[in-house]
């Protein structure tokens, strides 16, 4: 690789290597962390070690991108201007970390907890679809159409929902 796309990086007397594209992708996985609806945002590790990067790692990585021929995207940019303090960025970040916590848990969350979201849907606005409602004895395959037929309205709801945006 060219070596404006490699970082060096010394932790506990050892030096490792890294393409700085792997270690974007790794910190904005760690930053979106969510635990289904919830946000929990991660400090990046080391993936050799499992060990958590210190702050003056963390800026190194951040000036090397910037030196480099990649764009630092937002949530690494707002983690660096927080200091690197995980509850600072979070509240700082919150809108854009709950919209991707939403966007991840309808698209991997199980057809059970998808059709339980669609239930409370249909529950909150029932006067408008006249009492419609899904039973619960209904087989899992029917869930399974079920949700895949309304896998985009619930992302609405959701969105309309919990998301910060109104």
């Amino acid at each position: 690789f060219p070596p404006y796309q490699t970082i060096t990086i010394a932790c506990d007397k050892t030096l490792y290597s890294f393409r700085l594209s792997d270690l974007i992708n790794m910190w904005l996985k760690a930053l979106k962390n969510t635990d289904n609806l919830f946000v929990k945002p991660l400090y990046l590790k080391n993936p050799y070690t499992n060990l958590e990067f210190e702050k003056y790692n963390l800026y190194n990585i951040f000036i090397a991108i910037q030196f480099s021929n990649y764009r630092t995207p937002n949530l690494i940019y707002s983690f660096i201007k927080n200091y690197c303090s995980l509850n600072a960025f979070t509240v700082h970040s919150y809108p854009t970390l709950k919209d991707n916590a939403i966007h991840t848990y309808v698209d991997n969350a199980h057809t059970y907890e998808l059709m339980e979201s669609i239930n409370n849907m249909m529950h909150e606005h029932r006067r408008s679809i006249d009492y419609i409602y899904f039973p619960d004895t209904i087989s899992y395959s029917k869930k399974k159409r079920v949700v895949r037929n309304m896998r985009y309205i619930v992302k609405d709801y959701l969105y309309g929902k919990y998301g910060c945006n109104p």
